[in-house]
């Protein structure tokens, strides 16, 4: 009896591997959700004479449905924030940067704060944007890391709207080969579960 288990759980594990060669590269396909991302602006320090400040908002080109297929190395940037300095003034403003970036596939929303500080001399002409740093993300054993781009001199040379992006890279993403492994022996373990009890009848 024994022994016939252990072939047939050798023929299911063979079956498995036996795909392996012709799999592609392990990749996942993280798919942006824009109207569960968000970005707020808090004013932490006004320093400013006038009425300068700076707004906030969701790039423009950040699509709903936009996939990014990222594998073991691979790397995608895209358009995230965007930045845009208003009014006059002398001095400078500071704001804390509530920004989340979610996906629908995975389904995942990463969350992260920054600092903004932005200096007027007469129109704001200068900004300056800098990010906590995110911690690696786990899907299905996969690591991924997600970055937001930190930046400097934002509204130099007479631009008063400055877009920032976001960066996706895989650090190590499993094949799924081996899940498929993994899938097959729980299976098999559930099946010698049930037909024990029946044979002991």
């Amino acid at each position: 009896m024994i022994g016939k288990l252990f072939k047939t759980a050798a023929v299911c594990l063979a079956l498995a591997a036996g795909t392996a060669p012709g799999a592609e590269a392990a990749t996942l396909s993280f798919v942006v959700d824009r109207g569960q991302s968000s970005v707020e602006l808090v004013e932490t320090g006004r320093g400013c004479l006038g009425n300068c400040s700076v707004s906030a908002s969701l790039a423009g080109s950040l699509t709903t449905g936009s996939a990014y297929e990222i594998g073991t190395g691979d790397t995608a940037t895209f358009d995230f924030l965007a930045f845009t300095g208003r009014g006059q003034g002398l001095g400078l403003e500071n704001y804390l940067v509530k920004a989340v970036l979610a996906f629908s596939s995975p389904v995942l929303s990463v969350a992260n704060t920054g600092h903004f500080t932005a200096a007027a001399v007469g129109t704001v002409r200068n900004g300056e944007l800098i990010w906590d740093s995110i911690a690696p993300i786990i899907v299905g054993g996969s690591e991924f890391r997600i970055s937001f781009d930190t930046g400097s001199s934002l509204f130099t040379k007479g631009r008063y709207s400055m877009t920032t992006t976001a960066t996706l890279t895989g650090v190590n993403v499993v094949p799924l080969p081996a899940t498929g492994l993994l899938l097959v022996a729980a299976l098999g373990g559930l099946a010698l579960l049930r037909r024990r009890p029946r044979a002991a009848a």
